[in-house]
């Protein structure tokens, strides 16, 4: 200022920006001028607080780490920025310091140590050596863990519901393979009649040309031969059959599942699933069941995740169709078998969860199963059967969004009684009760323990119709606490064979002459039986495929026969059950052999079986 005048001493600059500074030297002014300048004074204003930072953002990169980012205030006050303050909400009403001063100009920050599910609000405000400046717009961001929460749902739920599906396999599998064992028995033949042969030439007339004791073939030829050693591959006894008849029958079942752990504190979880199963087996032999079997399993589970800081709700489903071939062999005793089946199956996992939504990835089943039964009392119509089974599975988890690969392994042995009585109402039916208990074992991943299983059921039978039906329920008690377990299910199976309907296949392997005298006069006629044809030695095949017609009395077959000796017939033809034994067949044969040719015939033949 060139004057102030005034005579006062003091001055005041304003209107300088804060942290200015200035310096300042002072003059007397007279009527005569401008007198000598003072000495310098200098001095520098007050810096002020800086701006609120912006651009704030705030991310969740981990389930438990937050992650902040802002830009620096445009200005600073005047002063240097030393640091930044960050406060925090869970609400964004009520604040509190995260950090009240960074000591640092770094405009990034993590929050770390947060639990899974946690939501948290930010604001950060700059500072300087005025003080802390306005805080900036707040941010927000929420940590999940769904890779996390996918997993703990496939290692805590999906080994009880991939045991039920294979329970239900093994299950019904059982249950197919104890109907037929309770009704089949062996068939093995050996029929010495080169014996007899033997005893006629003995006493004939130069007998002594048979040669035995210096091991003539044509001696030994008498004494073995019209011998067999027939082991059947199919059921015998059915009509008009002189070897064995192997049917195809089908069954079909079905169950519905309860699982859960509804009262779990960290994860729990309901729902059920449903199982259906078809099989088709035949029986190779009196004494083997070989079949195959296809399952198909969905269900669906609700969820609730207490993991993290707050809870998380949703629906856990699975679904697998699988293959699972089977076979059976029987002692011979009524109810008595052995039992063995693998399987593999495809299907698909997902989770559905209120805070990531649906995800799925692809799922895959191996198992090996095997079982027995015996019977070990039987007395009027009741009886009482030990069972025993026991499985082994893996299944697997592939890779997919949000959720990580697994695998999972699991065995379960199941050892109990089963109790059956039974009524017969009318000829042909039979209703029995059964009820069943026992013990299980399960060892694997997410499975293990001791539980006991009780069940019980109705079973109907019309050998009429070659008809069975069954329904079940079952409770799993003593497992552990907080798990839930029952199901209900029912099962048909259709066995053509019982009442001569649907396709039939019979062979018959044999070694030797395996036909008795009458039935090479029946086969083959007088002139053939008494040719003089040394018997054969060689091996022998007799097979035949039939299809029995619903509401058709006749049977329409084709057959053929392969000998050692070159020999090899072909014959079509119907055959008709008349009932008591009487039967009658109407066929065309192809014979052929090396040096007499081929010859063609058409015949009718008939039977009666006295019994």
């Amino acid at each position: 200022m060139g004057n102030t005048r005034t005579t006062a001493t003091v001055y005041t600059h304003s209107g300088l920006a804060p942290a200015s500074t200035r310096h300042n030297r002072v003059s007397a002014v007279n009527r005569i001028g401008v007198g000598d300048a003072s000495r310098v004074a200098g001095s520098t204003t007050d810096a002020t607080v800086p701006d609120a930072p912006t651009g704030l953002a705030a991310t969740a990169v981990t389930p438990t780490r937050i992650d902040l980012f802002w830009i620096a205030p445009d200005y600073t006050g005047g002063a240097p920025v030393t640091g930044y303050r960050i406060e925090v909400s869970e609400n964004a009403a009520v604040w509190a310091d995260l950090a009240t001063n960074t000591e640092s100009t770094a405009t990034t920050f993590s929050h770390t140590g947060l639990l899974p599910g946690s939501t948290r609000h930010y604001r950060v405000s700059a500072i300087n050596r005025a003080g802390t400046g306005a805080p900036s717009a707040s941010a927000s961001a929420a940590t999940d863990d769904p890779v996390q929460r996918a997993g703990r749902l496939n290692t805590r739920v999906l080994p009880h519901v991939a045991a039920a599906m294979t329970s239900s396999t093994v299950s019904a599998i059982a249950r197919r393979v104890d109907a037929v064992a309770s009704g089949m028995g062996m068939d093995r033949r050996v029929e010495t009649n080169g014996l007899s042969s033997m005893a006629a030439r003995l006493s004939a007339p130069g007998a002594g040309d048979l040669g035995l004791a210096r091991g003539d073939q044509a001696g030994l030829a008498a004494l073995f031969g019209a011998t067999s050693f027939t082991m059947p591959f199919g059921a015998s006894d059915a009509p008009q059959r002189s070897a064995t008849g192997t049917q195809l029958a089908s069954w079909g079942a079905g169950e519905y599942h309860h699982l859960g752990e509804p009262g779990a504190s960290a994860l729990d979880w309901k729902g059920t699933m449903v199982s259906a199963h078809v099989g088709v087996d035949l029986r190779v032999g009196p004494d083997i069941l070989a079949g195959v079997a296809g399952s198909y399993s969905s269900g669906g589970f609700d969820f609730t995740d207490r993991t993290g800081a707050t809870p998380v709700t949703g629906t856990y489903g699975a679904t697998m169709a699988s293959v699972h071939p089977y076979v059976a062999w029987f002692s011979g005793a009524p109810g008595t078998s052995l039992w063995g089946s693998a399987g593999l199956g495809r299907g698909e996992i997902e989770v559905d969860d209120a805070r990531e939504g649906l995800r799925t990835s692809p799922a895959s089943l191996l198992t090996g199963a095997g079982g027995a039964s015996y019977r070990l009392l039987s007395r009027g119509a009741g009886a009482v059967r030990v069972k025993a089974e026991g499985w082994a599975g893996r299944v697997m988890v592939d890779d997919g969004e949000q959720i990580e690969e697994v695998t999972l392994n699991m065995q379960r042995g199941k050892l109990a009684l089963e109790l059956t009585r039974a009524f017969r109402p009318e000829a042909g039916q039979e209703m029995a009760i059964v009820l069943e208990g026992g013990m299980r074992y399960d060892n694997g991943d997410g499975v293990n323990g001791a539980s006991a299983e009780v069940g019980g059921g109705l079973r109907y039978t019309n050998s009429n119709l070659g008809l069975t039906a069954e329904g079940r329920g079952r409770f799993v008690v003593s497992a552990r606490d907080g798990y839930e377990e029952w199901g209900l299910g029912g099962m048909l199976m259709f066995d053509p064979e019982t009442r001569g309907q649907g396709l039939s296949i019979r062979v018959a392997p044999s070694y030797g002459d395996h036909r008795s005298g009458v039935n090479q006069l029946w086969e083959r006629g007088v002139y053939e039986a008494a040719g003089g044809r040394e018997p054969g030695m060689g091996a022998n095949v007799d097979s035949e495929v039939a299809y029995g017609i619903a509401g058709f009395h006749g049977t329409p077959y084709s057959g053929f026969q392969l000998a050692g000796s070159g020999m090899r017939a072909f014959s079509s033809g119907v055959r008709y059950d008349l009932g008591a034994g009487v039967g009658l067949r109407f066929e065309g044969t192809r014979r052929e052999s090396g040096p007499g040719g081929a010859r063609n015939s058409v015949g009718i033949r008939g039977r009666i079986r006295l019994r």
